[in-house]
Order: structure tokens, then C-alpha cells, then sequence
């Protein structure tokens, strides 16, 4: 990996997006949204954005070759090197939705507490690509952007 995708791979969220986790009040309900490592988020997460992934995607994919298996897009979706950008419903009881924050404990970072209904999520990570030249290129892969209900992109839009 080059030494930019591998120092913004072992950059913190907080040095990444410090401006988040953000609120939004619409309509007297509050929405978040917030940066999170794959790596760090509760098995409840990740079950709620493969559920919504799954939703979005399982009646497109359908005998065609999108057609995948839990574990696989599990595997995917979850590689330690990803981030997500999660919009939920709430902002969470304390004011922490689960981002590194400056000063935080040692071993305590990003630990993806679960709180709030996830609306929707995008992920992305840092990568390498092999070139025809001597040299490879530093990629960002956006892979999801999904939302459930149609509402969350107009929150999303206002979020950020």
C-alpha cells in the first residue's frame, strides 16, 4: 500500500471527519450522522446496514450476476479497512454516537456504541491499484450508498 492510503487508513475518525458526529433537527426529531471503522462497529450495526443492504439489493441481484451470499457480502462489506459514513434516526443519550473522539482513551476509539435506527450508510475505503507504469494509484472505493426511507436522502443532503 503507498504511504498516503496507508497513513489514511490508520488515520483516526476524528482526524478523517472532525466535524462529525453532526445533529440535524427536522420536524422536532433529531437525526446523526457519524464516521465509523468497519472494524469497530457492534454486530448489531453491522447486522442493521447488511438488513438494509440486503432489502435494497437482493430483488436487483436475483439470478443475474450481482447474485450473492450473506457471507460474502458480509465478508465485503465489513473488510477492516472500511468506513462508514452511518445517518440514524436519534443522536444517542449521552452525545456519543460512536466516533473516536480527541483525547479518548487508549483501546476506546470508535467503539460504535449502538444508538439510533441506521437510515442509511455509505462505505468506503482507502486502497492501492495496480497501473501499467512502475507506479500504482491511490483509490478511494465508494461502494454503498443506501437509504431507507426515501426521506433519508433529503437528511443526508442536509447533513452534510
Amino acid at each position: 500500500m503507498l504511504q498516503r492510503a496507508r497513513l489514511t487508513y490508520q488515520a483516526s475518525t476524528s482526524s478523517l471527519a472532525p466535524t462529525l458526529p453532526r445533529t440535524l433537527t427536522i420536524s422536532k426529531e433529531e437525526y446523526s450522522i457519524s464516521l465509523h471503522k468497519a472494524s469497530q462497529l457492534p454486530e448489531s450495526v453491522k447486522d442493521r446496514i447488511y438488513n438494509l443492504f440486503h432489502q435494497n439489493m437482493a430483488p436487483l441481484s436475483k439470478e443475474s450476476s450481482l447474485e450473492y451470499t450473506e457471507s460474502s457480502k458480509r465478508e465485503e462489506l465489513f473488510d477492516e479497512t472500511g468506513r462508514f459514513l452511518i445517518l440514524r434516526r436519534g443522536s444517542g443519550t449521552d452525545g456519543h454516537v460512536g466516533v473516536d473522539m480527541p483525547g479518548a482513551l487508549p483501546g476506546k476509539e470508535s467503539e460504535g456504541r449502538d444508538e439510533g435506527e441506521v437510515l442509511g450508510y455509505v462505505s468506503f475505503r482507502f486502497d492501492t491499484e495496480e497501473t501499467l507504469g512502475s507506479r500504482d494509484a491511490e483509490v478511494v472505493y465508494w461502494y454503498v450508498v443506501l437509504c431507507f426511507p426515501l426521506l433519508a436522502f433529503f437528511l443526508w443532503r442536509d447533513l452534510t
